[in-house]
């Protein structure tokens, strides 16, 4: 044994002696390379510092000087990102919307919308810091902002989130093993890139959203750079910090799934490789899967689930978001209290009846007629509750009632609205038709008559859903639906709004044959004078963290599904590859003169679109010489490019194609997350080109450093919302599309003069 243990130590010595003489000849420019011929060419007094340069070539690219090149990145991003942050002082397009999110949570008043929290409790905690109390409106574009709102602290939020994508993407590049310069010229693009310049200058989601995207992504890289190594802690650290990526991209806004979809698939290929792996035991692959069941899925979902449980603590008031979510869902709030209704439902009774699908609003009636059809009462959906939603269960035949009378299933009921004494009331006259669903299988539904007067067209049937004729109607637990008796039609509802003469509320019409889930209603309120104080009661169930989590994100998918309304700069995916046009965020009133317009930087941008293509061409390409049996240095399917190219383009067709199956408002900023991915990848592209060259591999990153600066100085004063003169303005505009206007400029140039004689 110790004969053994000898010769293993002398063999591990004489391991490592090679090893370290093999490091030391790698560090010797190679006789046949391009390096070691600069070094041998003529001897003079000069060659010390050839052999100093050619040093710091090969440290650039092997990456000795990355930690120092991310400090120079970082610095360059300050001084682009940080300029003019406090311009204007005024309310920038949507930050009526997330500066108005801050106040509901100051306020602590549940409000609705569609994108998750994580990105908007950042906001608002910044503005706490600063003693914010919530009492500006932000309520609409070009308002005057006070000095007791800390927005330049809101926006530098958001800027310094903007910066950090800048070292993520230099060392997204360089875990996707291409060269330092390449990553540092990347950096350059991601700061110069005015899209994104401006999207993380403001208090918008944005921002947020590219920074754990962008982390995401790098992650991912790491952990790649670890699959000979699995588990050891750098493996388990990259694979956990990819899970905590996609759990806080996923809860700034919805788009983060698409990281999710670009992770997920990654995954599946990677298990793949290893289930095919004859080395690897069944053992040891159930390893693999559960590591990242645990890390993919467990740590992303608990994340998200973590800043909604945030949501629900801090919004624990009642509010404008409270009329969308379930009767059930309210009662969670603190100050919100529904009295216990009485179980049974008989005739006479007083009741408020809901609709079960369309957010629970309420049968209401006013004193306000239809201005088409029949010109009757209005019968409307209304979300809050009100004196006007209160109807009395009528017998067909006026009796007078002594005793309780309990309403059952298959009764026919007349319904009384207990304001304007008008019944809900149906007919088949096909020239009265609905003021807005006017479909041959849709009739109105008005209110009619007075109290002596009896019509058979307030005849409804009501029919209780899962229950037989004869049983008991009764509050909260029965769903029904009342058919009227001559037309054999079905109260309806859905989320159609009556024009302004109805006061926009929801549309109710009586449906035949219309959609079932759209007529059903359960009663909420009951009060019976003939029932005794003993009567038994009920009230909603107050629903644990886990069913409001699942309402409330049903309840936003359909909000954001109903997205649908024109926009003036709303843009389809189709024109984003090409930038045909931006989106105005703030044009300078008063005293200012500027404007802010989201468009991108044309050097970055196209480099990045065309780069996708030639992934494209390249991808094919490729194969097909690898079909015909031939070689090519550059297309390789062996090839890094070829490898890391197609991680990228992954997470490019996650990030954009899902778009063109949307029917909602679509805006230029969704393509932002491609915008950086089309950065990284247009970058990578080049290296793959030219490295083969040595003085093109030099100067075509150098070339676009500065085409990218230039441009970005160029557009500049529509990031930072400065002045510029007309003629500067038009020679901005490379697309007849880019649709801002110039003439402005020069119109309000005598507003800085007569502002600048003020100040002096």
């Amino acid at each position: 044994m110790k004969s053994v243990t000898k010769r293993q130590t002398k063999s591990k010595q004489s391991k490592n002696q090679n090893e370290n003489l093999k490091v030391k000849d790698d560090n010797k420019p190679h006789k046949s390379s391009p390096i070691a011929k600069d070094v041998e060419s003529e001897p003079t007094e000069n060659t010390p510092l050839i052999e100093d340069e050619i040093k710091i070539h090969k440290n650039l690219i092997a990456g000795e000087y990355d930690n120092k090149l991310v400090v120079v990145l970082t610095i360059f991003a300050l001084l682009i990102r940080l300029p003019y942050i406090h311009n204007p002082k005024q309310v920038v397009f949507d930050e009526v919307h997330f500066g108005g999110f801050a106040n509901k949570y100051i306020s602590r008043k549940f409000f609705m919308d569609v994108h998750p929290p994580l990105a908007k409790l950042l906001i608002t905690f910044v503005s706490l810091i600063f003693n914010y109390d919530g009492s500006f409106p932000f309520k609409s574009i070009g308002d005057d902002i006070p000095n007791n709102v800390p927005y330049i602290q809101m926006r530098l939020l958001n800027a310094l989130l903007g910066i950090g994508l800048v070292p993520i993407s230099f060392y997204t590049i360089k875990a996707l093993g291409f060269s330092s310069i390449t990553a540092f010229v990347t950096g350059i693009l991601v700061t110069c890139e005015n899209s994104i310049a401006t999207q993380s200058r403001l208090i918008l989601l944005d921002s947020p959203l590219l920074f754990f995207t962008g982390f995401t992504l790098l992650s991912w890289a790491k952990f790649q750079q670890y699959q000979k190594r699995p588990f050891t802690s750098q493996w388990w650290k990259w694979l956990a910090f990819t899970g905590i990526g996609l759990g806080l991209v996923s809860s700034v806004k919805w788009v983060g799934l698409f990281s999710v979809a670009t992770i997920g698939l990654c995954t599946l290929n990677n298990l793949w490789n290893i289930l095919g792996d004859l080395h690897n035991t069944m053992k040891n692959f159930i390893k693999h899967f559960m590591a990242r069941v645990l890390c993919l899925i467990v740590i992303p979902i608990s994340i998200y689930m973590f800043f909604f449980y945030v949501h629900f603590k801090v919004l624990n008031q009642t509010g404008s978001g409270a009329s969308f979510m379930s009767p059930e869902f309210e009662t969670t709030f603190d100050n919100f209290t529904i009295p216990a209704a009485q179980l049974q439902v008989g005739y006479g009774s007083e009741i408020t009846i809901r609709h079960v699908n369309s957010n629970g609003g309420f049968l209401h009636s006013h004193n306000s007629n239809y201005k088409t059809g029949s010109k009757q009462q209005q019968i409307t959906c209304y979300s809050h509750r009100d004196s006007n939603n209160v109807w009395i269960v009528e017998k067909v035949g006026n009796e007078t009632l002594k005793n309780f009378e309990p309403l059952k299933s298959g009764d026919t009921i007349r319904l009384m609205h207990k304001s304007t004494k008008r019944r809900l009331h149906s007919h088949d006259n096909e020239k009265f038709k609905p003021p807005v669903s006017q479909q041959d299988f849709q009739y109105e539904a008005t209110g009619y008559g007075n109290p002596g007067i009896v019509d058979s067209n307030d005849h409804w049937k009501i029919e209780v859903i899962g229950a037989k004729d004869g049983d008991p109607v009764e509050a909260i637990h029965s769903k029904f639906r009342l058919v009227h008796v001559n037309n054999k039609c079905s109260l309806f509802s859905h989320s159609v709004k009556l024009p302004e003469w109805g006061f926009s509320q929801q549309e109710v019409t009586c449906g035949k044959g219309a959609l079932k889930k759209n007529t059903v209603w359960f009663i909420e309120s009951n009060k019976n004078k003939l029932l005794g104080p003993g009567a038994k009661k009920i009230s909603y169930e107050k629903p644990g963290f886990f069913k409001k989590f699942v309402e409330l994100n049903i309840v936003m998918w359909n909000v954001n599904k109903g997205l649908t309304s024109s926009h003036p700069y709303e843009s389809h995916p189709s024109s984003w590859l090409g930038l045909r046009r931006g989106i105005s965020f703030w044009t300078g009133k008063k005293e200012y003169v500027g404007r802010i317009y989201l468009i991108g930087n044309p050097v970055s941008w196209y480099l990045g679109s065309v780069s996708v293509l030639f992934y494209i061409c390249f991808f094919a390409l490729s194969h097909f010489i690898e079909q015909i049996h031939r070689k090519s240095k550059i297309f390789n399917i062996n090839s890094l490019y070829y490898c890391k190219g197609g991680f990228l383009f992954t997470a490019y067709f996650w990030h954009y194609f899902p778009f063109f199956i949307m029917g909602r408002q679509l805006f230029i900023h969704h393509y932002l997350p491609c915008v950086y991915i089309t950065i990284l990848f247009g970058m990578i592209s080049i290296e793959t080109v030219t490295k083969q060259i040595k003085l093109v591999r030099w100067l075509v990153p150098v070339a676009l450093t500065v085409a990218s600066f230039i441009s970005f100085i160029l557009y500049s004063p529509l990031t930072y919302g400065t002045f510029m003169t007309t003629k500067h303005c038009k020679m901005l505009k490379l697309r007849s599309t880019w649709d801002w206007d110039c003439e402005y400029y020069d119109k309000n140039a005598a507003k800085l003069t007569s502002t600048s004689n003020k100040i002096k």
